[in-house]
């Protein structure tokens, strides 16, 4: 008798169903779960949702929130949700924008360990710290030499860097130095220190910056200010620090002076140099506006309505040019009445009498050039042509031409024989023959000096009897070379005088 396989019995069949419909059944209550490796981590924060959820265990049952392996990879599942750790790897910045491969999730952050796995304590082990701009290699035990914690820096809740937590750890090792280091250089610790420590030797010099002249009696605080540290994030938003990245230029801290505002550009070591501010140098050379322009400023700080100054408030062009309308524009403005028969009666050449001082205030011409005598009732313009006044000539022979019947013979100090009240009669100091010749009155000067004063004749009024004198004197051993020489013998024109020896 052949048996039935009892495989194919009806009870075996009605069981298979039973068991396929409960395998189908679970399947289905599982859903994906079944492939699962393990549990997905619970890990939370209170009050964070990301994506519409607290933990990854809010979604263990849909796999394709993760894995989508013919749309995307894993790292951009993982981003969607993390916005700002794509912020970060976006802008390089913070502790992802530093990783290598910031796109491989997974080789720091492990999942399907169980509910109580924490993937950031996980993570934190396997950071190496040295992609960041600190090390760890003086940071590894506290000043207890316990091991140093994370959160002994990063707050716990976002591992943000606390920076008054580095000022409140080395405060136990010297509070002095630590307050006045601080003090001096700032609070943002980073800006200078490394963690290895690179600028324990620091030299200043080795910078874009040598501290030279009046720079080095700076203080660092002087310079490297909370304003500093704006204008270098400005300039470049990377940069956190107060000594890092601020600009070497002057105008950085010294603000262009309003006198100048505009005419030099921003090169102001051109003309200044770190030694002091003043004196200005130009093509090379100390600068002083009285000096190498004639014009001092001492009384030019300000304009008529009270405003700074400026260089091209007089040099409108430029600066080798001066407008001297400048000067009247402005003086009007503050005295018309005044200026209107000024310029009438000096003309418009300001600087020509000003030097800015000023030198002629309370001027007196007695102190210059008296006008006395004859000089008092001369007009200003007979002097001073197209009314210029500076470098009018003071000697007479500039203005006054010398007479062709002594030119060349007394010199040009006319003062010695003639003076401001007359011309003539010159007034001689000395003459060894008499003026008046046994004359109560003298003589003119051409009486004896036909041509000119070096050489005089005694024929003017002798010449009656050339005859006798030539024989009179040839008789007194006389020649007739020395015969005209009257005053050689007769230096008073008397007649029995000792011959000169």
């Amino acid at each position: 008798m052949r048996h039935k396989n009892p495989s194919l019995s009806r009870a075996a069949l009605v069981l298979s169903i039973a068991v396929f419909a409960f395998i189908g059944v679970w399947f289905y209550l599982q859903r994906n779960r079944i492939f699962s490796p393990g549990s997905l981590s619970a890990q939370s924060k209170a009050g964070v949702t990301l994506g519409g959820f607290q933990s990854h265990a809010d979604f263990e049952a849909q796999c394709d929130t993760c894995h989508r392996p013919l749309d995307s990879t894993l790292a951009d599942a993982c981003l969607s949700c993390h916005e700002n750790v794509r912020t970060q790897i976006q802008t390089q910045g913070s502790t992802h924008g530093r990783l290598p491969d910031p796109q491989t999730c997974r080789t720091c952050h492990h999942e399907h360990r169980g509910r109580n796995y924490d993937m950031t304590s996980a993570a934190r082990k396997a950071y190496d710290h040295e992609l960041t701009a600190f090390s760890l290699a003086m940071h590894q035990v506290d000043y207890q030499a316990r091991p140093m914690q994370c959160t002994a820096c990063h707050r716990e809740s976002d591992f943000a860097l606390q920076a008054a937590l580095c000022r409140s750890c080395h405060q136990q090792d010297d509070a002095a130095f630590i307050q006045r280091h601080t003090q001096d250089f700032g609070e943002p610790c980073l800006a200078c220190h490394d963690g290895i420590d690179s600028l324990a030797h620091f030299d200043h010099a080795q910078t874009p910056f040598p501290l030279e002249g009046q720079h080095a009696e700076a203080a660092c605080s002087d310079c490297h200010t909370d304003t500093a540290t704006r204008v270098s994030q400005e300039a470049n938003p990377e940069s956190t620090a107060v000594f890092w990245g601020l600009s070497p230029d002057c105008n950085a801290c010294h603000a262009e002076p309003d006198a100048h505002r505009g005419m030099f550009g921003a090169d102001c070591q051109t003309c200044h140099t770190p030694q002091r501010w003043t004196p200005a140098r130009l093509n090379g050379k100390p600068f002083s506006h009285l000096e190498n322009a004639g014009f001092s400023l001492i009384r030019h700080r300000k304009n008529a309505d009270g405003s700074a100054l400026t260089c091209n408030a007089c040099h409108r062009q430029s600066l080798d040019t001066f407008g001297i309308g400048a000067c009247i524009t402005c003086h009007e403005g503050l005295d018309s009445a005044f200026m209107q028969p000024h310029i009438q009666q000096f003309g418009g050449n300001c600087t020509s009498c000003h030097d800015g001082v000023d030198r002629m205030r309370g001027f007196d011409h007695a102190d210059v050039f008296p006008l006395d005598g004859r000089h008092a009732d001369i007009q200003c313009t007979a002097c001073h042509k197209d009314q210029t006044f500076r470098g009018t000539p003071s000697e007479c022979v500039q203005c006054h031409q010398e007479p062709e019947i002594h030119r060349g013979s007394f010199g040009l100090h006319c003062q010695n024989c003639h003076t401001t009240n007359a011309w003539v009669p010159a007034a001689l100091r000395y003459h060894s023959f008499p003026l008046g010749h046994g004359s109560t009155t003298a003589f003119d000067c051409l009486t004896c000096h036909e041509t000119t004063y070096t050489q005089y004749t005694c024929y003017g009024c002798h010449k009656h009897q050339p005859a006798q004198i030539t024989q009179s004197h040839t008789q007194a051993g006389i020649s007739l070379q020395d015969l005209p020489d009257c005053t050689r013998c007769h230096p008073t024109g008397l007649r029995n005088e000792t011959p000169t020896p």
